[in-house]
Formats: C-alpha cells, sequence, structure tokens
C-alpha cells in the first residue's frame, strides 16, 4: 500500500510539472513543453514478489531458493494462473542496501576502535542470501469497471493468503533477516520483504503511441510560439526534440528506492504496455520537449 501510494504521488507530481510550459534554453531559442495521454482499461493483472533462499554456502541458498521458487509456482497454479503465464527471473546474490552497509561498517569501526571491548566471536557467521522476482499474470480483458474492482479486489486477497514467498514458514533466521532488511534503513517507502506488488497491464500499441507523441509535440510547438509571440518574435527552425514517458519519469524518481533485499522494486513495463497500481482505467503520458531558434 505504501509503494502504490507514494507511486500515484509521484505520477500526479509530473502530471502536473508536464503541463503546458515553457522556458528559455539558450540565446536565440525557447523550450516548450506538450503533453498527451493514452487511457485504456487494463488488459492483465501482473503479480510480481520477490523470493529468498538464505544459507552458509551459495549453493545451499541457491537449493532453498529453487524449493521456493517450485512452491510459489504451484501456489500461482493453484490461484488460476496459466502455466505459460508463471514466470522467474534468474537468481543473483543479495548485496544488500549500500546504505544500509555503510551503517553498519561505521558501527563495526567505533565497537573495534582501540579502547573498545571486542565483539565475542569475533564477528558474525557467513550468511548468503540469493533472490528471484517471480511474476504471474491473470487476464482482465472485457471486465467493466464493477467488474474489475471485485475481481481484482478477490485476486488481491487470494494471493496475498496463499504466501508465495513462505514468509509463515520461513525460519528464525531467515525471518529475523527480512525484518532487518525491511526496517534497517527506516526508509518507509520501501518495498516490504516477501510481499507480492500488484500492476494493472494495457497493452498500447505502436499506433497508439505515435498518435500521442504527435499531439504532445502539437502542443510543445502550440506553447513555444505563444512565448515566442509574447516576445515579439516568430518561432523558427527546430533545435532539438526529446520524449518521455511517465513510467521512465517514475523510474528516475525512484533511483535509489530499495526493497528489503537491496533490489530496486520500480515496476518497469514491457515494451507496449502502461502499468497502474490501482485496479481502473490505466494510462500512458507522454512528455515531449521542443526546442526552436527564435527570429
Amino acid at each position: 500500500m505504501r509503494f502504490q501510494v507514494r507511486a500515484m504521488m509521484i505520477l500526479m507530481a509530473f502530471a502536473v510539472a508536464a503541463g503546458a510550459r515553457a522556458q528559455a534554453t539558450d540565446p536565440g531559442a525557447v523550450t516548450a513543453y506538450g503533453t498527451a495521454t493514452v487511457k485504456r482499461a487494463p488488459d492483465l493483472l501482473r503479480v510480481q514478489i520477490q523470493l529468498s533462499g538464505d544459507g552458509k554456502t551459495v549453493k545451499e541458498a541457491l537449493e532453498k531458493l529453487a524449493t521456493r521458487r517450485e512452491a510459489c509456482k504451484k501456489k500461482f497454479l493453484a490461484l488460476g494462473v496459466k502455466e505459460e503465464a508463471v514466470s522467474f527471473e534468474e537468481p543473483r546474490v543479495d548485496t544488500g542496501d549500500p546504505r544500509q552497509q555503510q551503517m553498519e561498517m561505521m558501527m563495526r569501526a567505533r565497537m573495534n576502535r582501540p579502547g573498545s571491548r571486542p565483539t565475542a566471536g569475533g564477528g558474525a557467521a557467513a550468511h548468503i542470501t540469493v533472490v528471484s522476482t517471480a511474476k504471474a499474470e491473470w487476464p482482465l480483458t472485457g471486465k467493466s469497471g464493477e467488474e474489475l474492482l471485485v475481481v481484482a479486489y478477490d485476486l488481491q486477497e487470494k494471493v496475498k493468503a496463499a504466501d508465495l514467498a513462505d514468509t509463515k514458514t520461513a525460519s528464525l533466521e531467515e525471518q529475523e533477516a527480512r525484518e532487518e532488511r525491511a526496517g534497517g534503513d527506516g526508509d518507509e517507502q520501501a518495498a516490504t520483504p516477501g510481499q507480492p506488488v500488484f500492476l494493472y497491464i494495457a497493452k498500447v500499441s505502436g499506433a497508439q503511441r505515435a498518435a500521442a507523441l504527435a499531439d504532445a509535440f502539437k502542443q510543445a510547438k502550440t506553447n513555444a510560439e505563444d512565448l515566442a509571440k509574447a516576445a515579439g518574435a516568430e518561432l523558427g527552425a527546430l533545435k532539438a526534440l526529446q520524449s518521455q514517458s511517465d513510467m521512465e519519469q517514475l523510474q528516475m524518481m525512484q533511483w535509489g528506492r530499495y526493497n528489503g533485499y537491496g533490489q530496486q522494486m520500480t515496476p518497469t513495463p514491457e515494451p507496449g504496455e502502461a502499468l497502474a497500481v490501482q485496479p481502473g482505467p490505466v494510462t500512458l503520458r507522454v512528455t515531449v520537449s521542443a526546442s526552436f531558434a527564435v527570429k
């Protein structure tokens, strides 16, 4: 829920900031912005969740992760997901949140400074965590607004109850590790380890995106013409052109945000997709920046 609220706040902020506005860039030039949107009903619900395996060696951790992945797949299938709609990312060793690692290094340095009592046992035992993201998709095509709300709520409750990451049956050591990663850096916006993220996906065709880009450029050019006219000048040739979607902006704003395993949890749409974190219409917002010479 915290992730969903924050994502919506960021997208709303960009919606305001990317409105019709223009600014001077370099002498003899003007840059203006335009926005356009593509709004569609979601075609599918995608659930993604981080799975983990812990051990004293990478091999032991991978074995635990493999067991957890197989259990997760069986739970997805039991929830009505088709086998081809379940996927897992390649495992990777968790390197942790760099901010938390720096804090731990500072604490160890203070504890081992001259005159301080050495830690018992000379340090913690070796501990390795490997992680993998599991994804599954349910089709939502043809659902009305109310039907979508009912289906989405029902699926979310079933997924949460399924405990896909086996958080309830994890060993005491794994539970303590999750708690440390979840609250170690005091970041309330970090995703909770082992908790599912729900994404509502709409397919956006190349023609729809091209039309949105054309509309956004038209708006940007109009804004530039208005600004040039206000200065008693005329718009010249196009000098530079850039575009950006709201999801790209969201990813930049989220840079440095980590989940409990030190991995970024910014939702990344596949090519030709737009996504939302709440059931309902999905909006792809495109912003165009156009720079023109003035004469």
